[in-house]
């Protein structure tokens, strides 16, 4: 090289240096702002797809509790099914009164009222309440062959205010 052209290329060295320079720091100015955005991105991405598989698990779980539901109203329809009318409660205590005469207890008075709805099943009952008198093993058959009767009749509770007399109190649920 002459000296012409050394003196030339010391004049313009620090161009050089500087577009260096430039270059090297280029890339981080850059792509710095572009790295955080992807960053922010990857981390809302990584939030949604927790949620997407939470939705997912809950469709799931909302579906076995559907067919639950489903389940459970088939065997309310049956149990309603099952219930007498309300007219028919002289019937039912009629037929109380036969259950008891074929189980050897006499019957001395029987009261019944109108509860309104029953607890969270909100179905309509009647309480009855039966005085009677018998030996403990005709009273047992007689509770088993109300609780035997083709419609739900609930016994609440059975006391012995004396020996071989009973109360016994009864939920007689209805349409």
């Amino acid at each position: 090289m002459n000296p012409n052209e050394i003196r030339k290329l010391k004049e313009k060295a620090p161009f050089p240096i500087f577009i260096l320079v430039l270059l090297m720091f280029l890339p981080s100015f850059l792509l710095q702002p572009e790295q955080e955005k992807l960053e922010e991105n990857i981390r809302a991405y990584d939030s949604l797809l927790k949620n997407g598989k939470v939705v997912l698990a809950k469709r799931s779980s909302f579906a076995a509790e559907e067919k639950k539901q489903r389940q459970l109203s088939d065997v309310k329809q049956v149990v309603l099914q099952q219930l007498p009318e309300e007219k028919q409660l002289p019937e039912i205590i009629d037929r109380m009164n036969a259950v008891a005469r074929q189980n050897s207890v006499l019957v001395k008075d029987v009261t019944y009222a109108f509860q309104g709805k029953m607890g969270k099943l909100q179905i309509p009952c009647f309480n009855i309440s039966m005085n009677f008198s018998a030996y403990y093993e005709d009273m047992r058959r007689f509770v088993v062959a109300l609780e035997n009767l083709d419609y739900p009749l609930l016994v609440e509770e059975i006391i012995v205010p004396e020996g071989g007399k009973y109360r016994i109190t009864l939920k007689q649920l209805v349409k």
